[in-house]
């Protein structure tokens, strides 16, 4: 949807807030004009030239009076810049009364190729938004008088891609990119879709999927108008094609609310009979229509969706299904991904996004004047990225739903190549990069494929891509059940399964269950040990012992920050840590409760025969340069000594799995006495230049006993190598010297 605009239809806050970065001097690039002033609005870093417009905003919520005011007047960006913040606002979980917003314009500082060989440059207007929040007060009652907090808080930004609307000298002379298409299946769509999909297929040299003629139990047969789900494996028609012909595009999508995926066309016991023998494309819901389109666009005679390939309320084929993920999405054709909407029942063919026209020079009273096209708005989490080689498209990506879904993640690393549909507009995407139809430049690939993570790779370098690819990235993301977690990374796991020869064990493997034992979370998902020790208590999920068995509330598990024993960071940091076994047995065990042994289980064990100490003997906080840390108690993360007979103190880093807050009924913080350092094993930094770090440096778990069963244990923290910076000659590191006089015994961690 588009308006027409000139500097007539501008407000005079937006005809002085959206004057063109250099426009004075438009035979100049902008900046060229805008560095001449050596302190302004006007810097180049992270690879974007970035100016900050006059544009300065304050508004009321929801109503935004201001705005609504003159956009009622007749000024156009105003209207659109209302749109915006409304949509974002009605999902906001947060009620604001007050909004800020200033105006920023960034484009690449170095002009690109885009697959035509045009060299172009890609422009993004950004408003910034700070909200207000009046119960920010409330929010934060229980931190320290002396602690300020204003309930002004940094929002969402939105980017809205800008592009010349005519064949114009200035908008040629920017190299600004030509207008994105108005959505849907437009003609200029299906070029970039076809041309980019013929590229991958006959030049791409991807690692794939070794089931070459597979086909999933069933599928979708879009070629005439009554829709038919077959059965793959007796349908005629695909048995007298070829393997390769046998193509099928799968659908990669947010199912929304309970009610909302329940809502739409599934298939059941019920239906199953109905929908094998035809049915129409109106009875479907919006999202599953939307894909039909795009499958029969493109020629491809049939379609996988899971709400009609899997039967529904059936939970034997919903096991075998979900444990064939890595094979229906890694032999698909195409995989088509909708971004664009949080719900099965909305749609992402339509364009309903409102455009307008900005005059270069909005100084300029004269009709006529050569403009530039405000694209289709979106709404981000982040602001643009630190870093060259990454993509304008991820400031949209990295907000969507879609991202932040468990089992989307799998859909998009196996998948050989995407068509994505997001509100920024369409993308083609596979191994060898990504592609944004607003400029068509081939830039960083979207996802890492799991294929070529294991393809000619070394099994450090594989167990190491699990950890930090896998474990990082899946982990956080929302499932409409958390016992969907392990189900959803199924697919995966037996694809590393099979590369490394190796037992899979509730998300770690057992070639690299000690590295893969240390991992720590972003934020300490509880605030008390009893409150993690009574989320350990709750539906099981996984072990205590192993990331997967850490809910963050919601429906997901913890986020993965990294990998090391207490403050120490494995990898890519100490890229040179290798670790070394410290212990009699370390054994692992995790008992399946179906089919699918790379599913859910129903329970899992850690086997452990070392050395131990109990902290009843005393834990001391060692105060730290960079923390708020007293040295009197302890935090979530920090250093801490053990006296030594002799009266020496050996220093030791450690992280617990949750936030000790201040407690008036514990002041000195007693259920430490109840924590028990586990002895694992070693740190040797093998290409550390100091002789001091060359030793064997002590590393492993801090465990408590377990709720339920007191011969049990849970983990509830790591120990590492200290990081404190000795101030004097009393405080040595721990070193395995001591460790060797502990107590020797057996423990099951669960």
């Amino acid at each position: 949807m588009e308006q027409q605009l000139d500097a007539d239809h501008l407000c005079d806050r937006c005809r002085y807030g959206l004057y063109f970065p250099g426009i004075e001097q438009p035979l100049l690039a902008p900046e060229v004009v805008l560095s001449r002033w050596s302190k302004g609005p006007y810097t180049k870093q992270y690879g974007q030239h970035r100016f900050n417009s006059d544009f300065r905003h304050e508004d009321v919520l929801p109503d935004l009076a201001a705005l609504k005011r003159t956009a009622l007047k007749g000024c156009m960006f105003c209207h659109l810049l209302q749109s915006a913040i409304q949509s974002f606002v009605a999902t906001s979980p947060v009620v604001y009364d007050a909004i800020q917003v200033h105006l920023d314009y960034f484009w690449d500082a170095v002009p690109k190729k885009n697959q035509t060989g045009s060299i172009i440059t890609r422009w993004v207007l950004q408003a910034s938004l700070l909200l207000h929040d009046p119960n920010m007060a409330k929010r934060r009652e229980g931190l320290p008088q002396d602690i300020q907090v204003s309930s002004w808080t940094s929002g969402r930004a939105i980017f809205w891609p800008l592009a010349r609307k005519s064949e114009g000298a200035h908008g040629l002379r920017l190299g600004m990119p030509s207008p994105l298409s108005g959505g849907g299946l437009a003609q200029q769509s299906l070029t970039f879709l076809r041309s980019n999909i013929l590229r991958c297929v006959s030049t791409c040299e991807h690692a794939l999927p070794d089931a070459k003629g597979f086909l999933p139990t069933r599928l979708i047969y879009v070629g005439q108008d009554q829709l038919r789900v077959v059965e793959a494996r007796h349908d005629s028609d695909l048995k007298q094609l070829k393997a390769g012909d046998r193509q099928y595009a799968t659908l990669s999508y947010c199912w929304g609310s309970h009610l909302e995926g329940l809502s739409q066309l599934r298939l059941t016991k019920d239906t199953q009979t109905q929908l094998q023998s035809g049915f129409p494309l109106e009875a479907m819901s919006a999202v599953q229509k939307d894909a039909v389109m795009v499958t029969r666009a493109l020629g491809i005679p049939y379609l996988w969706i899971d709400a009609l390939c899997i039967l529904q309320g059936d939970a034997t084929d919903w096991e075998l299904e979900s444990s064939l993920m890595h094979k229906i999405y890694g032999n698909a054709y195409v995989t088509i991904c909708n971004l664009k909407s949080r719900s099965c029942q909305q749609g992402f063919l339509s364009d309903d996004q409102l455009r307008v026209n900005i005059p270069f020079d909005t100084m300029t009273q004269t009709r006529g004047v050569e403009c530039y096209e405000i694209g289709p708005g979106f709404v981000s989490g982040c602001f643009p990225r630190a870093f060259e080689h990454d993509t304008w498209s991820r400031l949209d990506f990295d907000s969507t739903q879609w991202a932040s879904r468990a089992w989307t993640f799998q859909e998009a690393t196996l998948s050989t190549r995407m068509i994505l549909f997001a509100k920024s507009g369409l993308y083609f995407s596979c191994g060898t990069g990504l592609v944004w139809e607003y400029g068509g430049v081939l830039e960083e690939p979207l996802n890492f494929s799991v294929h070529g993570i294991v393809q000619d790779t070394s099994a450090a370098d594989m167990y190491r891509n699990w950890n930090q690819k896998i474990a990082t990235q899946f982990s956080g993301r929302q499932a409409t059940y958390l016992a969907d977690s392990l189900p959803a990374l199924s697919g995966t796991a037996q694809i590393f399964a099979a590369a490394l020869d190796d037992e899979y064990v509730a998300g770690l493997w057992k070639g690299d269950l000690l590295a893969g034992l240390f991992w720590k979370m972003e934020d300490s998902l509880r605030s008390s040990l009893a409150g993690l020790l009574q989320s350990l208590d709750d539906a099981y999920i996984g072990p205590s012992w192993s990331w997967v068995g850490r809910p963050a509330g919601g429906s997901a598990v913890g986020k993965v920050r990294g990998f090391g024993p207490g403050r120490c960071n494995l990898y890519p940091a100490r890229s040179s840590a290798v670790l070394h076994m410290q212990c009699d047995t370390l054994k692992s065990q995790a008992v399946p409760s179906g089919m699918d042994k790379y599913g859910r289980i129903s329970g899992a064990t850690l086997l452990i025969k070392t050395r131990v100490y109990p902290l009843a003997l005393g834990w001391h906080p060692l105060p730290d340069d960079d923390d708020d840390c007293d040295g009197k108690r302890l935090s979530d993360t920090g250093n801490s000594y053990l006296e030594q007979p002799g009266g020496n103190k050996v220093a030791f880093s450690y992280h617990l799995d949750f936030f000790p807050n201040p407690d008036v009924n514990d002041p000195d913080q007693s259920w430490k006495q109840d924590l028990t350092l586990v002895l694992l094993g070693s740190i040797n930094y093998e290409s550390s230049e100091s002789e001091d770090e060359l030793g064997e440096m002590p590393c492993g778990l801090i465990v408590h006993q377990a709720k339920r069963n007191s011969s049990e244990y849970c983990r509830v923290g790591t120990f590492g190598p200290s990081t404190w910076q000795a101030s004097s000659g009393t405080v040595f590191d721990l070193d395995m010297d001591f460790c060797y006089n502990w107590e020797s015994r057996s423990l099951k961690v669960v």
